[in-house]
């Protein structure tokens, strides 16, 4: 399940079910807390220079960043709203995160909706 996000990560169209975005949200922290320890290590040995241990800090960020804004994107999808609602973490911060997670944690629209068929299926 989870190469199979991976695959659909350049893609922000079609729909993602609720077991699909959680699984793919616990192994990209899993992946990204790994990867981080692994550059920290890395870091201590071999005393590289800060600006280039922060760019590649920047880097696998951006990356794991992406990966979880695909799967969130295609898991609005899922419920029918679009993938804009991820503005509203941002632009109402008490509330806003809240609203997305009780989204996310919907259940999936039955059948085709205007996004995709049912990922289940």
């Amino acid at each position: 399940m989870y190469i199979d996000s991976l695959k659909k990560t350049t893609t922000l169209s079609g729909r993602a079910c609720r077991k699909e975005f959680w699984f793919s949200w616990l192994c990209n922290t899993v992946a990204f807390i790994v990867v981080f320890m692994i550059l920290v290590f890395l870091q201590s040995m071999f005393q590289p220079p800060e600006s280039a241990v922060m760019i590649i800090y920047a880097l696998v960020w951006v990356v794991f960043v992406f990966l979880n804004f695909s799967v969130s994107v295609r898991r609005l999808h899922d419920t029918n709203h679009s993938g804009l609602y991820l503005i509203l973490g941002v632009l109402i911060p008490p509330i806003g995160p809240f609203i997305l997670l009780i989204a996310f944690l919907l259940k999936g629209t039955p059948g085709e909706n205007k996004y995709g068929p049912n990922p289940r299926l």
